[in-house]
């Protein structure tokens, strides 16, 4: 283990290789959801009243809202276009100064490109569904940036009979007053009514997606997504195709100063829970 991180002194333990020969995981959990955290950002949220069972009898207890592990944060310089993940990955490019802290209840990933650095922060209440992050953004820089940040899951609402590629019963919505993205699953076959995923931010977005295909783009891809080349997110608004939830802030960075902002993803039965939901974590932020 030596060779990719260590223990602090603490029950902390500091991955500082971005490729170790296996992804190195933290859960983190409640009542309510499973968070899984690898050390690059990515992994799986499980959610429903079994989540914390990998053997559910029922089969309705336990459901993956997160397809593929495909959970990350985008930080593009508007100045350049060069894109980077906290992580490193999916994009890949050249950072600096990475490294994960994976703690009791807790992650931590960050790294630097160009004298901006990034990190994101996850943990998990104690009853709530969803996972809480927390994104700051520092330039180290002698210069002033300006900053795109981009938040994104890929939805996975199964649980209905699908047809080719036609996924019937799911929608997305966005949610002006909560600064909310909604994907809904309708069908009745949906394993469990919190079987809704979303994602919320307590600073207003620009701009956002809930289409898949208009952020990856027709030859796009999780690596290197087509629409954060755009100015802005199209705002597009999924119905029976497969969703995501991205959001886009914009931010205006002084040198030596530092940016931050809480986003929040995961699952609902109803609007109204969603609405109540973000008030009473953000109020608490």
């Amino acid at each position: 283990m030596a060779r990719f991180g260590s223990f602090n002194g603490g029950n902390e333990f500091v991955i500082t290789e971005k490729c170790p020969i296996r992804p190195q995981l933290n859960y983190i959990w409640n009542a309510r959801v499973l968070a899984g955290v690898n050390h690059l950002g990515g992994g799986i949220g499980a959610y429903g009243v079994r989540a914390l069972s990998y053997i559910d009898p029922t089969g309705k207890g336990r459901c993956s809202v997160i397809r593929d592990g495909n959970r990350y944060f985008y930080i593009k310089d508007k100045k350049t276009g060069k894109v980077f993940n906290p992580g490193w990955y999916p994009c890949k490019t050249d950072v600096e100064k990475y490294s994960c802290t994976h703690g009791l209840g807790y992650s931590k990933i960050e790294s630097e490109c160009d004298g901006l650095l990034a990190s994101a922060r996850i943990f998990v209440n104690d009853e709530d569904p969803c996972e809480i992050w927390t994104i700051t953004l520092t330039n180290n820089s002698s210069e002033a940036k300006s900053v795109s940040a981009y938040s994104f899951a890929e939805f996975q609402l199964e649980g209905y009979q699908r047809y080719s590629d036609y996924n019937s019963y799911v929608h997305g919505e966005f949610d002006q007053e909560t600064n909310s993205i909604v994907c809904f699953n309708l069908a009745m076959e949906r394993p469990h009514e919190w079987f809704n995923g979303f994602m919320s931010t307590d600073t207003k977005p620009v701009s956002f997606d809930t289409s898949k295909r208009a952020f990856f783009g027709v030859y796009g891809s999780v690596f290197s997504p087509d629409a954060i080349k755009e100015e802005k997110l199209s705002s597009s608004l999924a119905a029976c195709e497969q969703m995501v939830g991205a959001l886009q802030n914009d931010f205006e960075i002084k040198a030596g100063e530092s940016v931050s902002f809480n986003v929040i993803i995961g699952c609902v039965d109803k609007k109204k829970k969603k609405k109540k939901l973000a008030k009473k974590i953000f109020e608490k932020r």
